[in-house]
């Protein structure tokens, strides 16, 4: 507390990382417009059929790997329990 800070520094092993130390700089944001994609009437080039349906999709998985998770859990338990 009398003025003698230790600073940490963190180590970068990828350029993008975010520096955590005194060296550290603030990233800033950039912008970026896609003008590959189609427009709508609205200005907006988001795809609701597609996003919804990889929602749908997402859904799925999320409902099978809980699924296998709940299995699993439930097998450990009859070997647990010995029956």
């Amino acid at each position: 507390m009398k003025g003698n800070v230790n600073t940490l520094s963190g180590k970068l092993t990828n350029e993008k990382h975010i520096p955590i130390g005194p060296s550290m700089k603030i990233p800033t944001a950039q912008i970026s417009t896609d003008n590959n994609t189609t427009m709508s009437n609205n200005d907006n080039n988001v795809d609701v059929d597609k996003e919804m349906s990889l929602l749908a999709e997402n859904q799925l998985r999320y409902n099978a790997y809980i699924q296998q998770v709940n299995e699993q859990i439930k097998m450990m338990r009859i070997a647990a329990e010995g029956r």
